[in-house]
């Protein structure tokens, strides 16, 4: 699954990015506004995290931009700006749901997920097909009752696979070709 995480802060950016890549998703990063909009019009992501206060083109602007063309993409938002005021105008402005900082980032990784079992209308976290069995948030996999041990790339791919099942695969084999894809 590939986020693009939109982050101003190198401190807070590095550390969503590792966290993220951690749980398997695939992280682009933007540090401002306009990065982010380039990246969004050329590249299909499955969430965005989304700081607000940017450089060049606010995250406000940007998330305006994203529903005003109709982009349907979850986006949680990332901020320091906390009030309620903040939390209900970034809800209503389209973001998908909000966190303010400090936070914590298993909360942030859990969020995300959810997110994206929403978008892909799933309601379980588990991902079943046939007697398989996946677990990503316990980053677990079992075959007839069975676990599995499969590497970080073999799980990834699994995951990729199941959450897309029955589109076409173009992008598996740039994943294993060079370990990065849009998942």
């Amino acid at each position: 699954m590939r986020i693009l995480l939109v982050e101003d802060d190198d401190l807070i950016g590095s550390g969503l990015e590792v966290g993220l890549r951690n749980a398997f998703f695939a992280v682009d990063w933007a540090m401002d506004g306009h990065h982010a909009q380039l990246a969004l019009s050329t590249t299909r992501y499955d969430m965005v995290v989304l700081d607000l206060g940017l450089p060049g083109l606010s995250g406000t602007s940007l998330l305006a931009h994203l529903r005003a063309q109709g982009n349907a993409v979850p986006v949680l938002v990332l901020t320091a700006r906390d009030t309620t005021a903040d939390r209900i105008a970034g809800l209503d402005a389209g973001a998908d749901d909000y966190v303010g900082k400090p936070f914590d980032l298993g909360e942030v990784i859990s969020r995300c997920r959810a997110l994206m079992r929403r978008s892909q209308n799933r309601a379980a976290e588990k991902l079943v097909w046939h007697d398989l069995t996946v677990n990503p948030a316990a980053m677990s996999v079992m075959k007839g009752g069975a676990p599995l041990q499969l590497t970080s790339r073999e799980f990834g791919v699994l995951v990729h696979l199941l959450v897309h099942v029955g589109e076409p695969q173009r992008e598996v084999a740039s994943f294993v070709r060079t370990g990065s894809a849009s998942f």
